[in-house]
């Protein structure tokens, strides 16, 4: 005779401060305030903005929000060094204004954002802080390229909607 029963057990809750994950290829997300967990994040900034004394490059992105001046929201930057993502070697990005960035090259300029992943915006992305930004107040847009690391920096963007500025970083190893 042999019978196998399925039981749930809770072991504990979720919380804010816990990795989530595993997603279907196995990966986690973990944050920095996931603390008690050997992989939590450290994070560094290295600051690139060059009137912050960074040594970053302006990649020339201009946004006026709302989807306007969008033909010129992406740019594409090619890696030193080639990243691997959900198993596929990368040895470019695609860089938007709206705050995020897709290994490859991607002509989608979206501006809204969207469940990930889903039909709104590129495959695959990573997105720091995904909205409809502008550069129209001094808002813009650096990368960083050195042989270990790549950093791209959104300085000063502003939110079309609440005008809100926003400053934040992707440093790919």
């Amino acid at each position: 005779f042999y019978q196998e029963i399925n039981l749930s057990v809770i072991v504990g809750y979720a919380t804010v401060h816990d990795p989530l994950g595993p997603d279907a290829h196995g990966y986690y997300i973990y944050d920095s305030e996931d603390y008690g967990y050997g992989l939590m994040p450290s994070y560094d900034w290295i600051e690139i903005d060059p009137s912050q004394g960074g040594e970053g490059v302006n990649l020339q992105i201009s946004d006026s929000g709302n989807g306007n001046n969008i033909s010129n929201s992406t740019k594409y930057v090619d890696l030193p060094f080639n990243f691997m993502f959900y198993g596929v070697e990368y040895d470019e990005i695609s860089v938007s204004a709206n705050g995020w960035i897709s290994f490859g090259h991607t002509n989608m300029e979206s501006f809204r954002n969207y469940t990930i992943p889903g039909a709104g915006g590129p495959s695959p992305m990573v997105a720091a802080f995904w909205d409809d930004l502008t550069t129209q107040q001094g808002g813009a847009v650096y990368v960083l390229s050195e042989p270990d690391y790549v950093v791209i920096e959104w300085s000063g963007m502003r939110t079309y909607d609440q005008n809100s500025e926003e400053t934040f970083q992707i440093i790919l190893y």
